[in-house]
């Protein structure tokens, strides 16, 4: 079960999923499940998992497989987790810690509160929509017969830019112990999981250069007994095509959502999840593209050739003209992503640490 289907599954049933606040206590956003929807695929997983004994976090360490799984798991004052998780987008869509023992120590000052920062396999730059390509020439003729140029293909649409969102992460425990705070000190944990800023859309591609006129149709002339006269006069030259318009921009990315978080152990240990602030806030929407350029018109073919005998020749046509018009628009821009959720599940979680 992705997370997409657990929303869809409690929008469509008693729970409506609404933003919150960036940065708020686990409890004052819980939507409450039953452990029977917490995904039993998940579970083996997890069980099948290695199982470390302590994992202490007292600097910054570095994570990057998809589970955790510890009998404890320390964080202390000034610890850092920097957890960036592979794309299990194709294994179960979901990353999760499983500690028998949530073990965190307060800090005695603000600053040193420790952190799980969650860091996704694709950042921003990874979401960009390519540019379009530039727009084909206008026809050209390729003979000297006085045609005029095609106008020159619009640039090619740029790629919308792309939107990331979050596997599903489960947070398994048994107990979350604590040691004792400092009177001013309400927060044990911060994890941070805020969406990732939408993609550009790409920039339209160029206008295609309008084609080419053609060369005026020759002169031509009569000769009898060494005596040669004009019989045709030279033909004009066709005027250049007109360029083509820039290609419209790709719209921007919808800002990614925030993370939804799972916390899943014991009915008696809920409370303590009142010591965790999460950062979940959704992201902006990236930019959308800029039209491309459009393209120059086409050269004007020259007149015909004259023979001697012709007194006047043929003219040149004229040059290709503006794109008409010089673009088609720039891309649509999209909407903030929606703030991250937490919900809870009761579950004794023994099996996973046996």
């Amino acid at each position: 079960m992705t997370r997409t289907s657990v929303r869809e599954i409690l929008e469509s049933s008693f729970i409506k999923l609404e933003p919150k606040e960036p940065k708020r206590k686990a409890s004052e956003n819980w939507f409450g499940l039953d452990s029977a929807m917490v995904p039993p695929d998940i579970i083996e997983l997890i069980k099948n998992a290695p199982l470390r004994d302590i994992v202490p976090i007292t600097d910054t360490v570095f994570f990057g497989e998809p589970i955790l799984r510890c009998q404890s798991l320390v964080f202390n004052p000034k610890g850092l987790l920097n957890w960036t998780f592979p794309d299990v987008s194709n294994n179960g869509n979901f990353i999760a810690i499983a500690a028998n023992r949530l073990v965190l120590n307060f800090p005695n000052q603000i600053a040193d509160i420790s952190k799980l920062k969650l860091i996704p396999p694709l950042q921003t730059q990874d979401l960009h929509g390519p540019d379009g390509n530039t727009g084909h020439s206008g026809w050209t003729s390729g003979s000297d017969d006085g045609t005029s140029g095609g106008a020159g293909s619009p640039g090619e649409t740029g790629k919308n830019g792309m939107t990331y969102g979050y596997p599903s992460i489960y947070i398994f425990y048994n107990k979350i112990v604590f040691n004792s705070p400092a009177p001013n000190i309400v927060t044990a944990l911060r994890i941070e999981g805020p969406g990732i800023k939408g993609g550009n859309g790409g920039r339209g591609g160029n206008g295609g250069t309008g084609g080419v006129g053609s060369r005026g149709t020759p002169g031509d002339r009569d000769c009898v007994l060494g005596i040669c006269m004009c019989s045709a006069g030279p033909g004009r030259g066709g005027n250049g095509g007109p360029g083509g318009p820039g290609g419209k921009g790709g719209d921007a990315g919808r800002g990614g959502s925030g993370a939804t978080i799972f916390f899943v152990g014991p009915t008696a240990q809920l409370p303590n999840i009142d010591r965790i602030e999460m950062s979940l806030s959704g992201a902006p929407p990236g930019t959308p593209g800029a039209p491309g350029n459009p393209g120059a018109g086409g050269q004007e073919g020259g007149g015909g050739s004259k023979p001697f005998e012709c007194k006047d020749g043929g003219g040149s046509g004229k040059h290709g003209g503006p794109a008409t018009p010089q673009n088609l628009g720039t891309g649509a821009i999209k909407g903030k992503g929606l703030d991250g959720a937490v919900f809870t599940a009761t579950r004794d979680n023994t099996d996973l640490f046996t």
